[in-house]
């Protein structure tokens, strides 16, 4: 597995997509292609519990880091996930500190924070290695929270400043609904909370995740401290290549008739 903590604290980009078709052969496709992670979405995906264990057992022989975007903060989401063997936890709609803090602590065991105990579970190949997985499961865990609220962004330096985050991500969709201007990305309001989710995460040595949407810059976005980049969903990148090839062929017929 890719050490996506040392992947971005060596100043490099990462490049992964969404995972919302929630089936076995797409992340396999994808992590062949060469994806440093894959975001199995139980949020917005076609993603349930046994869906997700499957994906993350497929993706066991590739070299790409495997991380859960969970519906909502629920600690029984998050122990599950990593008990599945999740790498890391994309957490939405965080707002506080305080809930940074108890995301945060709900990753790990005792005494770092309140992850529930077992040994027969897939993580640890059901208590074969169970050691092993326990003793570093703290530090190897990857934590991320989504900043899609104006709130949040008010909020932002606190957030950061949260031991055990190393990720803020910003949910450019919602924060467009929140400040009233859905799908305008370029709206003053926010490239301000962009700036401001970005300088946070730099003040305290956070890495910082998107969505790459049409028309954005990915060297802009990368020069101004983005390196964790996601270039879309599964079914947005399939849907987006058919009406492609489709649009394509029909046009060669019409020019030969």
């Amino acid at each position: 597995m890719r050490d996506m903590k040392k992947t971005l604290h060596d100043g490099k980009t990462a490049f992964g997509i969404f995972s919302a078709f929630a089936d076995p052969a797409a992340v396999e496709i994808a992590a062949g292609c060469g994806c440093d992670f894959l975001i199995l979405d139980g949020e917005h995906g076609q993603a349930d519990e046994r869906a997700i264990f499957t994906q993350i057992a497929r993706l066991e022989k590739y070299d790409t880091v495997k991380i859960v975007r969970i519906p909502a903060f629920r600690a029984e989401y998050i122990k599950r996930m990593l008990d599945f063997g999740a790498d890391g936890i994309l957490c939405p709609m965080i707002e506080t500190a305080a809930q940074a803090e108890e995301f945060s602590k709900s990753l790990r065991y005792p005494p770092y924070g309140s992850r529930g105990m077992t040994g027969i579970f897939r993580a640890s190949d059901y208590n074969n290695n169970f050691d092993e997985y326990y003793s570093h499961a703290a530090e190897n865990v990857f934590a991320a929270v989504q900043i899609e609220s104006a709130k949040g962004v008010e909020n932002v330096e606190e957030i950061a400043a949260v031991d055990g985050i190393d990720m803020l991500f910003i949910g450019h969709s919602d924060l467009t609904i929140d400040y009233g201007c859905y799908k305008d990305f370029s709206n003053p309001q926010i490239i301000a909370a962009e700036k401001k989710i970005i300088a946070a995460a730099r003040n305290n040595n956070k890495s910082v995740g998107m969505v790459l949407r049409a028309g954005m810059d990915i060297r802009e976005y990368t020069g101004r401290g983005v390196d964790f980049i996601c270039l879309g969903t599964d079914i947005g990148i399939m849907q987006n290549a058919l009406k492609e090839k489709i649009n394509f062929s029909s046009n060669i017929l019409k020019n030969n008739q």
